[in-house]
């Protein structure tokens, strides 16, 4: 049996468009998706006999690291998608403003919030070091009412970012960048050999300018508190664009 494939979606990565490729490669009956209720998506997945956990083929949401444990004694191989932390920060703030059904809008729209505010008050981890902590597998995703993070909100993260790039080493058959999303899923395709084909931008940015209007301060706020991020994401450019250079090395020599 070939390892089942984990998507961890990262918000505000490219995730839904991802996600929305996959289902038409997987069929309905050989995935699991983690919904809303991350706590309550883990706790069936656990309780599904083997011979409806066993076939799952993908397993995809906002799950982070660990979950392959739950896919024993089945092989698994986790992918992603990671993005550049100031977009996907002012991403997230601009998300939560523009959706009233988001359980933090009340509390950015309320207190009129601007997106340093939104970073500096630390109601939600997702916008500090968040690919971080998902990636290393510190915790799922913190939302109300499921607790506390395990990790101090604005502290010093540089062991969990040591912990993210060991976990991609050794587990990740890819982390793929969005701001190369076509190359990113060309790339995904050929690790797999599924039938990716086109697909339509889902959840995008209504405010595509938005940071070009941040001032210095925003844009220092958000830096301090995603260091861990950025450098996650330095790192992992540089190797997606090694990784292509090879690939295409290798076609050339076998053309």
């Amino acid at each position: 049996m070939r390892p089942a494939l984990i998507f961890m979606h990262i918000p505000k990565c490219g995730g839904s468009t991802l996600s929305s490729m996959l289902k038409k490669a997987i069929p309905e009956r050989r995935r699991f998706r983690v919904g809303e209720d991350i706590r309550g998506s883990r706790m069936r997945l656990a309780a599904l006999p083997d011979s409806e956990r066993l076939p799952i083929d993908l397993l995809y949401g906002h799950l982070s690291y660990g979950w392959h444990d739950l896919l024993l004694p089945r092989q698994a191989w986790y992918f992603t998608m990671v993005r550049e932390p100031l977009a996907r920060v002012v991403s997230h703030y601009n998300f939560v403003r523009s959706h009233e059904w988001h359980y933090l809008h009340s509390h950015v729209v309320d207190s009129r919030m601007t997106v340093a505010d939104y970073v500096e008050s630390g109601i939600t981890t997702e916008v500090n070091n968040g690919q971080v902590r998902q990636i290393s597998g510190v915790e799922d995703i913190v939302q109300s009412p499921y607790g506390e993070s395990l990790a101090g909100y604005g502290t010093d993260h540089s062991s969990l970012l040591t912990q993210a790039l060991e976990n991609i080493e050794r587990h990740f058959l890819m982390a793929g960048i969005l701001e190369r999303f076509e190359e990113s899923a060309e790339l995904l395709k050929r690790l797999t050999g599924l039938p990716i084909g086109t697909y339509r931008r889902k959840n995008e940015s209504r405010s595509p300018g938005a940071l070009t209007a941040l001032q210095r301060n925003e844009i220092d706020v958000i830096r301090r508190y995603n260091r861990e991020d950025c450098e996650l994401y330095r790192r992992l450019m540089e190797s997606f664009e090694a990784r292509n250079r090879e690939m295409s090395r290798t076609s050339a020599r076998r053309a």
